[in-house]
């Protein structure tokens, strides 16, 4: 999957543009540990949480109140995150596999532009919309994020691409 070499021909069109089902599994697969660990593990958010209540000012009692609530939310929550996605991949990917559509990994690579836009800003600025300050993730996170959402991107170019080509080639007589 070279991303700059244009599919020669049908067959390489029609590869390339299903290839995009399998990045939509990768891409999955990449963000199911980060999920797992933020189930297992909710304390990260509790911290957090912690934090901005202090600062508010809200009552010790309260405070643990509001952190136990998050603790009992965060994992079910995730869990059921995690269920929906794979639906809604699954969806996407056997669409991506049967009609080889460039809609598909066109709005994906737009969202992954605005998303690394996003976490490069607030990186930069120090502020997060959710006024809770930029996550603190473990360093592992980060760089299975980076390094999947890098092998993703490549792959939706090249899917692209393939989809584009296979559309002209379709529209010829």
């Amino acid at each position: 999957m070279n991303p700059l070499m244009k599919p020669r021909g049908m067959a390489e069109a029609q590869w390339a543009a299903q290839s995009f089902a399998i990045v939509l599994v990768f891409s999955f697969l990449v963000g199911l540990p980060t999920a797992i660990w933020m189930a297992v593990d909710p304390s990260w958010i509790n911290d957090l949480l912690r934090q901005q209540y202090e600062a508010q000012g809200l009552p010790p009692a309260d405070i643990e109140m509001a952190t136990a609530l998050v603790g009992y939310i965060i994992p079910a929550s995730m869990i059921f995150g995690v269920l929906l996605w794979a639906a809604v991949v699954g969806v996407l990917a056997w669409v991506q596999w049967r009609k080889m559509t460039r809609v598909i990994p066109g709005i994906w690579l737009a969202y992954t532009a605005y998303s690394i836009l996003m976490g490069v800003a607030v990186r930069v600025s120090g502020y997060s919309p959710s006024n809770l300050g930029p996550p603190v993730l473990p360093l592992w996170i980060e760089v299975v994020s980076w390094a999947g959402v890098t092998v993703a991107v490549v792959g939706a170019v090249s899917s692209l691409r393939g989809a584009m080509m296979l559309h002209r080639l379709q529209r010829e007589p």
